[in-house]
């Protein structure tokens, strides 16, 4: 049965957010719930959304640097 996450799973995955890590944010959301990846995913664009619009100062302004392949 899938469930959602706790306030202080939460709290876990808005620190990722605000850090920047989106791919660490979509890691702790699938290993705490029994959703697939699209799911996750969609879950955190939209929490992303939500704090970017609520709380724009902790967003971190470092870009990161892309690697050239």
């Amino acid at each position: 049965m899938k469930r959602g996450p706790t306030e202080e799973e939460n709290a876990k995955i808005a620190a990722a957010i605000f850090a920047g890590d989106r791919v660490e944010a979509t890691s702790i959301y699938l290993s705490l719930t029994e959703c697939g990846l699209t799911e996750a995913q969609e879950f955190i664009r939209e929490l992303t959304a939500r704090l970017e619009e609520s709380n724009p100062e902790k967003f971190s302004r470092k870009k990161r640097k892309r690697t050239k392949w």
